[in-house]
């Protein structure tokens, strides 16, 4: 299992499981939720699980 993942600048970031997401990413994720459509929302759902 993957403990430490990358920003998009490279820089280490540890994984750990009571850690919330950094507020810019909280902030990006519910914009991108919010602009896209039911059937858009679920096509990208899908993908990720897939």
């Amino acid at each position: 299992m993957i403990n430490t993942i990358s920003d998009a600048f490279g820089r280490p970031h540890k994984k750990n499981g009571s850690e919330k997401l950094p507020f810019s990413i909280k902030h990006t994720l519910e914009k991108t939720r919010s602009s896209l459509s039911v059937q858009e929302l679920k096509l990208l759902v899908a993908a990720m699980v897939d």
